[in-house]
């Protein structure tokens, strides 16, 4: 896990009543806080590297040069936090402009294509608490508060077909819809819980979840986004699957045994659950999760050394029965990891 602590879900306004409201102050200063921690490193940095250049005992030599090597440690890790702040909070004031767009301008106000995608497709959480750096799985209240709003007023489907440029009538709330035959849907707003069902190849979004019970599910290739939980928890070989390239929740592949053929989605809201896979050896993680990596079926630490740990806001969880050859490798990985400024958690369960 990085600097920031445990998640809990953001309270979600009700649509009747939610405004729009700046971010707190303390977000602004918890900024501030750190860049000034930044330039006080950079100094202490600069003062040591003259400290070596002027010193002539190997021995304090050596030990100044370690402290160096710490400095530049967490140097590289709150430049590594601020960017990812950066880049959450571009995505969040752009859905609080939008939200003040729609205030002043009243409902009937036309949103544009792109507005719209960063409504319906978002795909950064929103702070947790008044500090910027403690980040929330969770999509962004806010986003919460817009979509429901469009939904109330019924304006949702002609979104969601200006989005995918589909008819408004291939918008569906209706279970029916989606399992008829020749059905042409191409977006589902709800939960879709099926088994051996086949879904409109013409899918493209599930607003929220999708889950099947089957062994041999099928996953149609146009479908790009599920904005909820993704479970497909029976599933024992990735041959011929195709996952969306988003999923904001969770994601969970707890019966497949190997990584062979998977090709995992490019953003994971959630957990990545992958409990079962016995051995990381061809794995390529997704841009982004989330959440945890549930890796508790792995019988050594082979492949591990190749993950993009950049990409994981949570811990990576491994079985406590792990090796000590194999313990040792992943302290190695963490040491190395570090060096780059990216703090890794493993945890043994």
């Amino acid at each position: 896990m990085r600097f920031w602590g445990k998640k809990t879900p953001t309270p979600h306004p009700k649509p009747e009543t939610s405004t729009h409201k700046p971010h707190p102050k303390p977000v602004c200063v918890g900024v501030e806080t750190m860049l000034k921690k930044l330039d006080m490193l950079v100094q202490q940095a600069e003062a040591l590297k003259e400290s070596i250049d002027s010193n002539t005992s190997i021995e304090e030599i050596k030990k100044t040069k370690e402290a160096l090597q710490g400095i530049l440690h967490k140097h590289g890790i709150l430049r590594y936090n601020l960017k990812e702040w950066e880049r959450r909070s571009k995505s969040i004031q752009r859905i609080d402009k939008i939200a003040e767009k729609l205030e002043k301008g009243g409902d009937n106000i036309n949103l544009s294509i792109d507005e719209l995608h960063a409504i319906y497709k978002q795909e950064v959480g929103g702070f947790n608490g008044s500090s910027p750096f403690n980040f929330s799985p969770y999509k962004y209240a806010e986003t919460i508060s817009l979509i429901q709003k469009r939904r109330i007023e019924r304006k949702a489907k002609e979104d969601y077909a200006r989005i995918y440029g589909c008819k408004p009538e291939q918008v569906t709330s209706e279970p029916d819809d989606v399992f008829r035959e020749n059905s042409n849907i191409v977006v589902f707003i709800g939960a879709i819980d099926f088994t051996d069902e086949e879904l409109p190849k013409t899918l493209k979004h599930v607003s929220g979840r999708l889950k099947s019970t089957s062994k041999n599910v099928k996953i149609p290739k146009n479908l790009e986004h599920v904005s909820g939980n993704l479970y497909l928890n029976s599933l024992t070989s990735a041959k011929g699957l195709v996952l969306p390239e988003t999923i904001g929740g969770i994601l969970v592949l707890s019966s497949l045994t190997s990584a062979e053929g998977l090709v995992l989605p490019e953003k994971v809201g959630g957990d990545l659950s992958l409990r079962s896979l016995e051995s990381a050896k061809g794995l390529v993680l997704p841009e982004t999760i989330g959440g945890n990596l549930y890796l508790m079926s792995l019988t050594s630490a082979e492949g591990l050394e190749k993950l993009n740990y950049a990409s994981i806001i949570g811990n990576i969880w491994l079985h406590k029965t792990f090796s000590d050859k194999d313990k040792e490798e992943v302290k190695k990985i963490k040491i190395e990891q570090e060096k780059r400024g990216i703090n890794v958690n493993f945890t043994y369960l």
